[in-house]
C-alpha cells in the first residue's frame, strides 16, 4: 500500500556497529538512492561514467572489482558515484580518485540541476 501512495521510493538500512562511522554510511546509501529515484541524477552521473575513457575507468573497477561484479556496468557506476560523494569519500574506498573526480562530478549534477544530497553527522552532546 505504500508503493501505491507514494509511488517509487527506498528504505535505507545500515548496521548499528560497523568500522565506518554511520554518517558515511547513510550518506552513501542516500546517493544510491538518489541515483535510482532521479531520473535528472541519475542521467548526469552515467554521462560523467560514459565520458571517462578505458584508462580513467580501469582503476577505479579494480578497486571496486574487490567487493562488486566489475562486469556489471550499472553496478560500476551508481558504486562510482556513491563512494566518491559520500560523506568522508576522502577515506573510503575509492580515496584515491576523490581529487580527480568529486568535484567535476558535482559540477555535472548541480548544471543537471540536481545536487548531491549532503549528509553530515549531528553533532554529539
Amino acid at each position: 500500500r505504500v508503493a501505491e501512495y507514494y509511488g517509487s521510493f527506498v528504505v535505507v538500512t545500515f548496521a548499528i556497529q560497523s568500522p565506518v562511522p554511520a554518517d558515511e554510511v547513510v550518506a552513501h546509501e542516500i546517493l544510491h538512492a538518489q541515483y535510482f529515484l532521479t531520473p535528472a541524477y541519475r542521467a548526469a552521473v552515467d554521462g560523467y561514467w560514459a565520458a571517462l575513457d578505458a584508462s580513467e575507468r580501469e582503476p577505479i573497477l579494480e578497486v571496486l572489482g574487490w567487493a562488486y561484479d566489475p562486469n556489471d556496468d550499472l553496478l560500476m557506476r551508481n558504486e562510482f558515484q556513491a563512494y566518491i560523494l559520500q560523506a568522508g569519500a576522502e577515506y573510503g574506498m575509492l580515496r584515491g580518485f576523490v581529487d580527480t573526480h568529486r568535484q567535476p562530478l558535482t559540477d555535472a549534477l548541480v548544471s543537471a540541476g540536481t545536487p548531491p544530497v549532503q549528509v553530515q553527522q549531528a553533532p554529539s552532546d
